[in-house]
């Protein structure tokens, strides 16, 4: 049976769970389910392998509901204005993804950028988020911390402050806007609800820009 510990003594499986992960609330927020309890137990490699094969049962179905709810998103949000969609490869058959990206004009939203675009469809109720800044600005990315042979020899090659990416910077900071999966599983009511949340948005940019000034 899905997540069945084949083999396993049962006695291993640690039963005494610590202080309550915020993971869980968090999880049961998003799916309206009191499930994922093995979260609530050490993340043991058993937990872990248990739980992935538990969610490898539902991946097909999952995808396929993703797909459903972003093919329609983008046959709903293709007349946005300020919204920009990626191309889909026509050559793709099964389209798998799991947060989608869209770009947006900051001059049709007031010259604000993708942060207070963000901000402001979280405040609908819409989880969105920013992600992956430009590599000349990731502070995870510390070449001159490294005492790898190549970082050493090409210190000053690798010095993220000399580099320029314009393009990657405008992308990053200004017009990438990235909508969590659970948005194109919500059936058509909630892809018309993100789509609505965008044009009501772009309909009050000019909040936005004030917002930002403030």
């Amino acid at each position: 049976r899905a997540g069945e510990l084949v083999g396993v003594d049962r006695e291993q499986i640690p039963v005494e769970a610590p202080a309550r992960d915020p993971r869980v609330d968090r999880v049961q927020a998003d799916t309206g389910q009191a499930g994922c309890q093995l979260l609530e137990q050490p993340c043991t490699p058993l937990a872990l392998s248990a739980l992935l094969c538990t969610q490898l049962d539902r991946y097909e179905e999952q995808r396929a509901e993703r797909e459903r709810g972003a093919r329609l998103f983008e046959e709903l949000a293709a007349g946005l204005n300020g919204v920009r969609l990626n191309a889909i490869d026509p050559r793709i058959t099964r389209w798998g993804f799991y947060r989608y990206l869209f770009a947006i004009d900051p001059d049709e939203f007031a010259s604000a950028g993708n942060e207070a675009v963000v901000a402001a469809l979280e405040a609908e109720g819409i989880p969105a988020e920013l992600q992956y800044p430009p590599m000349s600005r990731y502070d995870l990315f510390q070449p001159k911390l490294s005492r790898l042979p190549v970082c050493v020899e090409h210190a000053e090659a690798l010095d993220p402050s000399r580099w320029s990416f314009p393009v990657a910077e405008e992308a990053g900071e200004r017009r990438a806007v990235y909508l969590n999966e659970n948005v194109f599983r919500a059936g058509r009511e909630g892809v018309e609800h993100v789509v609505e949340a965008i044009a009501k948005v772009q309909r009050h940019a000019d909040e936005l820009r004030a917002l930002t000034a403030a």
